[in-house]
């Protein structure tokens, strides 16, 4: 009999699994998904049983050395998801089973003491009681209020006396929901993230294994877990582009692990959302998920700013509007916040007069601002269109352009200056303390800590340009625009707080469908990404070369490229352009963006992924082609 191994080293991306003898005296101890002793080249290191058969194709075949842990460390279920993931995302299976199983190998020590109790919160009264109508299958509900999603989450864990797995984008969005469950639902309730200590997941894992753990409150770590008996999944806020992993391998969208696991355990799946992905809805109203909408009448509180109008000619980024918001809010001591997603930002060319932006004219996508020796131009980050600066607003003809890249520092600055005896605080992170928070008065900050706001009164919220993100060189910067549109939107009914948006360009869909239009905006961007072949209608795959130098990145780039075209010569792949952040981490970047038919076979993917070096950066369906 002969066993089938994944090492637990790193190996490369098509190399999954080893075949090893299993001696006599190991044939009944035996088992898939034990820890076991190899030999290894020229060591002995631990693997992971996960199947066997009676043949095997190589003739020099070596034997298992030992069993290391007799009882198994991972499941069929499990296993069959790290496959899944393996293979979907162009990873090694030893590198998915290496996340799922570390802390099972060390000694676990007694778990430690909780830190501060969280104080419980009552929910508020909402017209919600769909949670009974969803049960085995697929579901998308779209909420209108925070509220609405926290009552279907408390509804969903009640009635069901099996396993709840309820996924959330960030860690403090686990603690958000975390406020409105009891004491008697706390003591069944587990949070997972990457926080927690070796011993502190070990001894979660094994609640969880044995049914005792109810509710598994988690990032996308808890997906790995070995349920005994799940059969509900959710995941929140699945517009969230936190849910997509962008920065280490494997890169999977917490989505597309639910769906496999949705098939795996037999479970029901919801993803709730203040405004779905574009291809969510799409889905959806092809009949994939069932679509739930909320019912509450919620009112919106937004102020649309265009600032073509209202700050013609002028230099600030301080509407005159927004100024005189500001010091009324100050003066019935409320607290203001001030959105701007950058410290500093590549920037784009845009007309102060009329709101005209410099377009690639295939891609209508953002052109990018670039230096070389002779000087700047502009690039498209799609198909390398290039032109030279606009010094005169072709719509206008005005001279009044201007290269956006408002960073905090420059808020910080007019802020200071306008109202020097206020409070005000700056925070670009997560891990900045919060213990300035209750003092500000005014508070400047980046997207990313918008999760730790859930609990601050504010007066007023500002999303101070609003343009940042539309005017990325990325097709699906309209999309995000809106979304987040939505959710500050969300955030500030929530505070009971006014909301102002300020931009150059009112006109765009992003914000003339905004609030209340979402089907018109879902059928444009259907329109425009349906004539340029973008999903849902395609499925991307993003190809990046990396090196210490530019040179480098971009001649692997170009030598890749000439392979894939030449090799598959009906593929769509775009030429080989610097990545938007050309270089990362002492490395320069240089992508590939290769446009796949939605039922591609896996056989072909997989010839072509094998052209790629190993030590390349695979993203399917990536967030972004940036």
């Amino acid at each position: 009999m002969f066993a089938q191994i994944i090492p637990l080293r790193k190996l490369p991306k098509s190399i999954d699994y080893f075949d090893y003898k299993v001696p006599k005296k190991l044939s009944k101890k035996i088992k898939i998904g034990q820890v076991v002793l190899i030999p290894f080249r020229r060591q002995k290191i631990k693997g992971i049983v996960i199947n066997f058969k009676k043949t095997s194709n190589f003739k020099k075949v070596r034997a298992i050395l030992n069993i290391i842990i007799d009882k198994p460390v991972i499941n069929k279920n499990q296993i069959k998801l790290a496959k899944f993931i393996s293979q979907y995302y162009f990873v090694s299976l030893s590198l998915i089973i290496k996340k799922i199983i570390p802390p099972l190998l060390k000694r676990p020590r007694p778990a430690s003491k909780k830190g501060a109790e969280i104080k419980y919160k009552k929910i508020k009264k909402t017209k919600l009681d769909i949670s009974s109508s969803i049960k085995n299958k697929k579901a998308l509900f779209e909420y209108k209020q925070m509220e609405e999603k926290y009552k279907l989450y408390l509804n969903l864990i009640k009635e069901d006396k099996n396993q709840t797995l309820i996924v959330f984008p960030q860690i403090p969005d686990i603690y958000n929901f975390y406020q409105y469950l009891n004491k008697t639902w706390r003591k069944k309730t587990a949070i997972i993230n990457h926080q927690l200590s070796d011993s502190q997941l070990y001894h979660i894992y094994e609640k969880v294994a044995q049914g005792k753990i109810k509710v598994i409150l988690g990032t996308s770590l808890a997906f790995f877990l070995p349920y005994k008996n799940l059969k509900t999944v959710v995941i929140d806020e699945e517009d969230n582009k936190n849910h997509k992993q962008y920065d280490q391998n494997p890169r999977f969208h917490n989505k597309i692990v639910a769906e496999k696991i949705f098939s795996l355990y037999k479970t029901r799946l919801i993803l709730t959302s203040a405004c779905p992905n574009i291809t969510t809805y799409f889905q959806a109203k092809k009949g994939r998920y069932k679509l739930y909408k909320s019912k509450e009448k919620a009112k919106p509180k937004s102020t649309l700013v265009d600032l073509t109008r209202s700050n013609r000619g002028g230099k600030s980024f301080l509407s005159i509007f927004l100024k005189n918001e500001i010091e009324n809010k100050l003066n019935d001591k409320k607290k203001i916040l001030l959105l701007n997603n950058r410290k500093g930002f590549s920037r784009t060319s845009v007309c102060r007069d009329c709101g005209y932006t410099a377009n690639c004219p295939d891609c209508q996508i953002p052109l990018t601002q670039h230096k070389k020796s002779s000087g700047y131009y502009l690039l498209c980050h799609r198909c390398g269109f290039q032109r030279k600066m606009i010094l005169k607003c072709p719509n206008c003809g005005s001279a009044e352009i201007s290269s956006l890249g408002l960073g905090q520092e420059k808020i910080f600055e007019e802020i200071s200056n306008l109202f020097p005896k206020v409070k005000i605080t700056k925070i670009s992170s997560q891990s900045e303390t919060s213990q300035y928070l209750k003092k500000s008065e005014i508070v400047i900050s980046t997207f990313i800590a918008l999760s730790r706001f859930i609990k601050n009164k504010f007066g007023l919220i500002v999303l101070v340009n609003a343009d940042q993100i539309l005017n990325l060189p990325d097709y699906r910067s309209s999309e995000k625009t809106f979304q987040l549109l939505f959710n500050l939107n969300c955030l500030a009914r929530y505070n009971q707080a006014d909301f102002i948006i300020q931009t150059y360009s009112a006109k765009n869909s992003s914000f003339k469908y905004f609030p209340n239009r979402y089907e018109n905006f879902f059928r444009q961007e259907l329109k425009n990404r349906k004539l340029l072949n973008y999903p849902p209608y395609s499925q991307l795959i993003k190809l990046s070369s990396q090196a210490q130098s530019p040179y480098q990145a971009k001649k692997e780039a170009l030598d890749i490229h000439h392979k894939i075209s030449n090799k598959f010569s009906s593929l769509s792949l775009s030429p080989p352009l610097p990545a938007f952040r050309l270089k990362r981490f002492d490395r320069y970047f240089y992508n590939i963006i290769l446009k796949l038919p939605k039922n591609i076979k896996h056989k072909k993917l997989q010839s072509i992924i094998k052209l790629v070096p190993d030590h390349w950066l695979i993203d399917r369906n990536p967030e972004n082609l940036l």
